[in-house]
């Protein structure tokens, strides 16, 4: 079977369920990379499986949601200090771009994220 993925998704939660059935004859190929490769790679029959965290919409695949990610603003108490509370609720992450200016840098298309320097 060849299973694609995020590596920390992959490694932590979904690796260790089949890896009992590799001593009954399973064999596995695992494919890491961003969602949007994994999802060609299905749709172009070189994948089995992909879990990801992008819903593929376009591709022809049928979905099954796992869970649902929540994700939290995480900065420092010096930061969150200049940040309006009351923006904070209506828009975080503008909120804190608008405290940090210049010092916010953003993640990849697979991984958003927001650090401050």
């Amino acid at each position: 079977m060849h299973l694609a993925g995020p590596s920390e998704l992959i490694a932590a939660r979904v690796l260790p369920a089949p890896a009992p059935l590799t001593s009954r004859g399973l064999r596995l190929r695992i494919t890491l990379g961003p969602a949007q490769d994994l999802l060609s790679a299905l749709a172009n029959a070189r994948a089995d499986l992909v879990v990801s965290a992008v819903r593929p919409t376009g591709w022809g695949i049928t979905a099954t949601p796992l869970t649902d990610e929540e994700f939290v603003l995480v900065g420092s108490p010096a930061l969150a200090r200049t940040i309006d509370p009351g923006r904070l609720g209506e828009d975080p992450v503008g909120a804190a771009r608008a405290s940090a200016a210049g010092r916010l840098r953003g993640g990849s298309a697979d991984h958003p994220a927001l650090l401050a320097q």
